[in-house]
């Protein structure tokens, strides 16, 4: 089995706090009326969860977990993933607009990985993998429906030196692919959870709730997710540390 490590996982069973903080984040950002909440039973499986709303202007509801170390891309494979339920899809009737659900970052590196919400100038909203530093648009064929549960997982093989390779996956299936991708050099040293905007302005009063998000960094394939999903069965919020070698 691949060497792994899980720099993040949490499925916000023992986060009690209104705001969401500081269990599982170290700071939640909620800017011009958006709401990052904790909901008792907003979870996949009505367990705890997280609700994000958002009051119609260009800004950022999101919990960010801070590593206190970062993971170098290099030959690796990382994998953001996260459930997301929408009560209502945001930038109906927007195109082109997009918002991120998770984010792979760090203080001075920049940003290596958003998964997203993304509304395409004709058809319905699609999950999709947005990579900054080679800009990468990955999106999947899933068209997406309110009050349904997604999992939605985007990942950067970066095992093959100058031809990478960005995979979105939905419900556990590999929906998308770009092959021949620039090497990532871009440590990961912050995991970002939420709502932030990018193009267009989600409409007043869209909300969801967020379940089971994971970060999964592994020297070889990692394989497809599995349901509901297999790293967050570690329970409530984890860490893990690589080791020196990794």
């Amino acid at each position: 089995m691949p060497q792994q490590v899980i720099p993040f996982s949490t499925d916000f069973i023992g986060a009690t706090d209104p705001d969401l903080f500081p269990n599982p984040f170290d700071t939640v950002t909620e800017t011009s009326g958006n709401l990052v909440t904790y909901v008792a039973t907003g979870g996949r499986a009505s367990t705890p969860g997280m609700r994000v709303d958002m009051a119609g202007t260009s800004a950022d509801s999101y919990g960010t977990v801070n590593q206190g170390w970062t993971v170098d891309p290099a030959g690796k494979v990382l994998r953001a993933a996260v459930d997301v339920n929408f009560g209502i899809i945001p930038f109906a009737g927007i195109s082109g607009s997009a918002i991120t659900l998770i984010r792979l970052t760090s203080p001075g590196s920049g940003v290596l990985m958003n998964v997203q919400l993304f509304k395409p100038a004709t058809g319905t909203a699609r999950f999709r993998v947005n990579t900054v530093e080679t800009v990468v648009n990955q999106a999947g064929s899933t068209n997406i429906a309110a009050s349904t549960w997604y999992n939605v997982a985007g990942e950067i093989d970066n095992t093959d030196p100058g031809n990478a390779k960005v995979r979105i996956y939905v419900d556990n299936v590999l929906e998308g692919e770009t092959t021949g991708v620039a090497t990532f050099t871009r440590v990961v040293g912050r995991v970002l959870i939420g709502g932030i905007t990018g193009s267009g302005v989600p409409v007043a009063g869209v909300n969801w709730n967020i379940d089971n998000a994971a970060c999964i960094v592994s020297r070889g394939a990692i394989g497809p997710p599995q349901s509901a999903p297999m790293y967050s069965r570690l329970g409530n919020t984890q860490f893990g540390i690589p080791g020196v070698m990794f």
